[in-house]
């Protein structure tokens, strides 16, 4: 320092007593800190005190901090948040440097310099005591290289176990997290909901700087939530002797949360409340993860859970310790070990015999359920009676962060056939798990599978809860990236499989796909029934595929080939009788078992297409209708998930209602569906003949066979889609010509007429979630299906 910038310092400080304060105690002064929050110039700043100083005036004369909102402005450190400081302590105003005045008085009367730092909290974490000065310098000395949380509202384990790369920054974490974290949404606690506050405020551009700051310092006087499940109102009727959004928040993290308080009336009011126990088989995790998953069950909004660890005998000591510590924290957490690894089967009923709720749920060790899970699922339970749910799931990386979501239909017993489609979160009543004797160990690998197959054996009161309310983890091991990693869990799969079609009397035989992980039960012929194919291509140029081509790729005897092509000169139809019309006609006339109705020219078909379509018929008396996959000889494939609402066509309305559940829960998977078209599908004669066939005088064309279907459905028969029995053709041709004519559309209303019921609710094997995932109202979508302008 030359003698003219000591003449300079000597004049501020005889006229500024903060200054000569700042200049004399070489104070803790971030100065990156300020100048990255500020977007100052470092290098064009000749004295930073003073500079600091001058600014920090204008800023207050420029603000009401009686009045205006919490805003990010530039701060001599990290833990020292200007606007909360003022807003808290002084809002009619302090003379002279706020963090001055905290430096020099404002600790001493615990005062809290921001909202990440509790006085209070740092002295019981830390060995802090008032007689070592001020806590941030003791802090910056001790604390922070100790990686001490230093409040309640910033938890740096919590922080760091979500996100694991930031650990070479835990010195620093919340220094890092004011930095670039908090506005990029993540969350410095496990009960602040940053996106879900921000959503509440008319203007949140001061507030997404830093969601918790502007949150803790606005409830000063608003109250608002920190998520949708917290009323700090409620809260505070539930506890004695403690006032404001500070305590209250702080008291539900420090003690709350391990009573099981309840944080909302909505909760509160759940009668019954049943204890549901969540099983954790715990092999090696990354104790991050672990951490993560134990977590995500003690933050429950529900909070009559139990939490059932069995450790697996894990070879790092460091995970027994992390098991003690947490069971050491709530009564609700009990862990047993096991001395020798005995798999994760006998892991899951080790931590079932811990186990003393109604319900059991599971939940791998490295997995995290959603804040609200359990709430929905006992709601569900006192809604339904149901005795096994599951729900929804995403697959999130090493940070939490969304990478897929697994949306599922209810209940599909032929798609469970295909595959694992129900995976997590899966809650069994713990009778019934009790009775099926629990986890087989010679499933592991597919013991999830086998636990589903097996209880769906038992009850068909299973409910599914279209929400996303499982985090599955997408780590190196697991199924859920490495298809190829476990291939005896593929076997145990296809064993399972193979038992649970024994065990309900059905003969079949579990062949492999082309997919790992997915099967094709191939059902056994009971008999060589009578067999009438049908084709009614809808135009001449269509007509006239040879009936070879019909029985050279089927198995089967007794088959008779009727070619109805109602433009075909060949045919006579000089009444100009409709394609349906002609169709109906010749399968009351008919003498035959079965009818297949193929509506296009085949090109070719798959082998054993016709005992594809017709085994499932013989082996399930509840089945009235199977249908095939149709496949363009060119390979294109059009979407029919997410409707398209600007079509007023009947030919999308008609292929989007058959079609829409077939392209969520897979092409490449035998399905129960709640529709199908006339293209490719196989009936009884009998059933047909007592549904009273197609209505051909109100469905000429377009909507004859769902009609027929909703019909079987009606009458509680189910309709399975195979994709076992493939059919080519060249293209799938509409009616364009006739669409343009009125009665294409007066077919398509008489169908929303007839059906609207049906059409006002969600089909049961579709997922809303897919709509709200595409920004289409649910309530939008029922009224496009019913013709509702």
């Amino acid at each position: 320092m030359n003698r003219k910038q000591k003449i300079a310092r000597f004049i501020k400080s005889y006229i500024n007593n903060d200054y000569r304060f700042f200049c004399r105690s070489n104070p803790p002064f971030d100065t990156d800190f300020f100048c990255q929050t500020g977007k100052f110039d470092k290098a064009s700043i000749d004295d930073l005190f003073w500079f600091y100083i001058q600014f920090e005036r204008k800023i207050r004369a420029s603000l009401d901090f009686t009045k205006d909102e919490w805003r990010q402005l530039p701060n001599p450190h990290s833990l020292f948040d200007l606007f909360y400081y003022l807003r808290k302590y002084f809002p009619d105003g302090l003379k002279g440097n706020a963090y001055a005045h905290y430096l020099r008085e404002g600790w001493k009367q615990d005062f809290w310099p921001g909202p990440y730092f509790n006085p209070e909290i740092y002295r019981r974490r830390s060995d802090w005591v008032n007689e070592d000065g001020n806590p941030l310098r003791h802090y910056a000395k001790f604390g922070s290289p100790q990686v001490i949380s230093p409040s309640l509202f910033f938890d740096v384990d919590y922080y760091l176990d979500k996100a694991s790369k930031l650990k070479e920054y835990k010195k620093i974490i919340i220094r890092h997290y004011r930095l670039y974290d908090a506005e990029n949404g993540r969350s410095p606690n496990p009960v602040f909901d940053p996106q879900a506050y921000l959503q509440t405020l008319t203007d949140a551009s001061h507030a997404s700087k830093d969601p918790f700051a502007h949150y803790l310092t606005a409830s000063l006087e608003t109250g608002q939530r920190p998520n949708q499940w917290f009323d700090p109102d409620f809260y505070k009727s539930q506890i004695s002797g403690v006032s404001g959004i500070e305590p209250i928040l702080s008291h539900y993290l420090d003690l709350g949360v391990h009573k099981g308080t309840y944080t909302d009336s909505r909760i509160a009011s759940i009668d019954p409340k049943p204890l549901i126990s969540i099983l954790v088989p715990v092999y090696n995790p990354e104790p991050s993860l672990l951490n993560c998953c134990i977590r995500s069950v003690l933050y429950q909004t529900y909070p009559n859970w139990e939490l059932c660890l069995a450790d697996d005998c894990s070879t790092s000591p460091e995970i027994a310790e992390l098991l003690r510590s947490w069971a050491g924290k709530d009564d609700r957490i009990k862990i047993v070990f096991h001395n020798e690894n005995k798999g994760i089967s006998e892991a899951t009923n080790s931590a079932a015999k811990l186990a003393g709720g109604e319900y059991v749920g599971f939940l791998d060790n490295d997995d995290e359920l959603a804040h609200d899970c359990l709430y929905y699922l006992v709601k569900e339970i006192n809604r339904s009676g149901a005795l096994v749910l599951y729900t929804d799931e995403d697959l999130i990386g090493d940070d939490s962060s969304r990478l897929s979501v697994f949306y599922k239909p209810d209940f599909n017993q032929h798609l469970l056939f295909s595959h694992n489609y129900v995976t997590h979160f899966l809650v069994a009543e713990k009778a019934l798990f009790d009775e099926i004797g629990g986890f087989r160990p010679e499933c592991d690998g597919a013991q999830d599978y086998d636990l589903i197959l097996r209880l769906s054996e038992r009850t068909e009161k299973i409910s599914h809860l279209p929400r996303i309310l499982y985090h599955w983890r997408a780590v190196e091991t697991s199924t859920s990236i490495n298809h190829s990693r476990k291939s005896y869990a593929h076997e145990a799969g296809k064993h399972a499989l193979q038992t649970t079609l024994k065990n309900r009397g059905l003969q079949a035989r579990v062949e492999d796909t082309e997919f790992n992980f997915f099967y094709h039960p191939r059902y056994s012929k009971n008999d060589e029934p009578q067999i009438s194919v049908i084709v009614a291509p809808p135009t001449v140029r269509d007509a006239g595929s040879p009936p070879e081509l019909i029985s050279d790729n089927c198995h089967s005897k007794n088959i008779t080939f009727i070619h109805a092509g109602f433009l075909d000169i060949d045919v006579k139809n000089e009444d100009r009788l409709s394609r349906v019309e002609l169709l109906h006609r010749e399968a009351v006339s008919i003498e035959s078992d079965y009818i297949v109705f193929i509506r296009h020219a085949p090109i070719a078909f798959s082998d054993y297409w016709l005992e594809e379509l017709l085994t499932p018929l013989q082996q399930h008396d509840e089945i009235g209708l199977t249908c095939g996959r149709i496949m363009r000889q060119s390979g294109e494939e059009v979407s029919l998930l997410v409707p398209d609402l600007t079509s007023d066509s009947p030919v999308y309305l008609a292929d989007f209602l058959s079609s829409c559940t077939r392209h969520l829960n897979g092409l490449h998977c035998p399905q129960l569906v709640s529709l199908c078209n006339g293209d490719f599908c196989m009936i009884t004669q009998k059933l047909y003949l007592q549904l009273g066939g197609f209505d051909y005088e109100q469905f000429p064309e377009l909507f004859a066979m769902h009609d027929l279907a909703l019909k079987a459905c009606e009458s509680g028969y189910k309709i399975l889609y195979t994709p076992f029995a493939r059919l080519t053709v060249d293209s799938i041709k509409g009616i364009s010509e006739a669409e343009k004519e009125k009665r294409a559309h007066l077919e398509k209303k008489a169908f929303q007429k007839r059906w609207a019921s049906v059409l006002e609710t969600i089909d049961p094997f579709y997922n809303p979630g897919i709509l709200d995932e595409n920004n289409i109202d649910v309530a939008r979508f029922n009224e496009w299906k019913r013709g509702v302008n």
